[in-house]
């Protein structure tokens, strides 16, 4: 029975294979597409955290509000209503 040797490559000729297959990979990447994507979802994302915030000192105001209330009691109606609709005017 013979015996046979595989060819064995030289890892100088694999590192420019890999170096061949990583620049055709880097040019397939459509890089234009995902830039404009990227730009989307940053826009995207920089308005939803404006409504969080928002949303969240909403929730806040509204929480003080009730604990003021809660120790406070209501205020009067006196100091709600505007002088004007009182009948008098500001001096």
């Amino acid at each position: 029975m013979a015996t046979t040797r595989t060819a064995r490559r030289d890892p100088a000729s694999r590192s420019g294979e890999l170096d061949r297959a990583v620049k055709a990979f880097l040019k397939a990447i459509p890089v234009d597409h995902l830039d404009r994507r990227l730009t989307e979802l940053e826009r995207w994302y920089a308005r939803v955290e404006k409504e969080v915030r928002r949303s969240g000192l909403l929730v806040a105001r509204a929480a003080a509000d009730t604990a003021r209330i809660a120790v406070m009691g209501p205020p009067p109606a006196a100091r709600r209503g505007s002088r004007a609709r009182r009948g008098r005017t500001a001096s």
